[in-house]
């Protein structure tokens, strides 16, 4: 599965916790969570940048204003985006666990502080089951994808 394909496939089932997720699937969609953060990041460092370049008369603090301003929408839009993602972020999740053949409900062992995200690198690196499991057929349609 591709970069877009795992993208498309994560927001086309954005609250699709049943079925398999391969490896892919989940960790590019991680990736480009992310990419997104970083991205709000850098414009978050870029508008601080102007903020703080600005010197000390009236044209200067407008132009100052105008970069609080901009940190404010940037981390507007940060918090936005991470409602928009924690649900298809939890599917995916839920359905790699699927995925290994065992419960998504195994899910809420990432939520222990310090352990939770090596348990979700654990589980996002564990092979899928060969074939079908309790939780449906294989996500892949040929015998030819090796990246599960």
């Amino acid at each position: 599965m591709s970069f877009t394909q795992a993208i498309k496939s994560c927001w086309s089932k954005y609250a699709t916790f049943s079925g398999r997720a391969p490896r892919s699937e989940y960790w590019f969609f991680q990736l480009f969570i992310f990419l997104c953060i970083m991205a709000l990041g850098v414009l978050a460092l870029i508008f601080g940048a102007l903020g703080s370049a600005v010197g000390g008369d009236q044209q200067a603090n407008a132009a100052g204003a105008g970069a609080g301003i901009g940190i404010g929408l940037v981390g507007l839009l940060g918090i936005l985006f991470l409602f928009a993602v924690i649900v298809p972020q939890l599917a995916v999740s839920v359905r790699r666990i699927h995925d290994t053949g065992a419960s998504g409900w195994l899910v809420l062992l990432y939520f222990i502080p310090y352990l939770g995200g090596l348990i979700a690198i654990v589980w996002g690196c564990i092979p899928g089951t060969p074939g079908p499991n309790a939780y449906g057929p294989s996500p892949f349609e040929t015998p030819a994808d090796t990246f599960n």
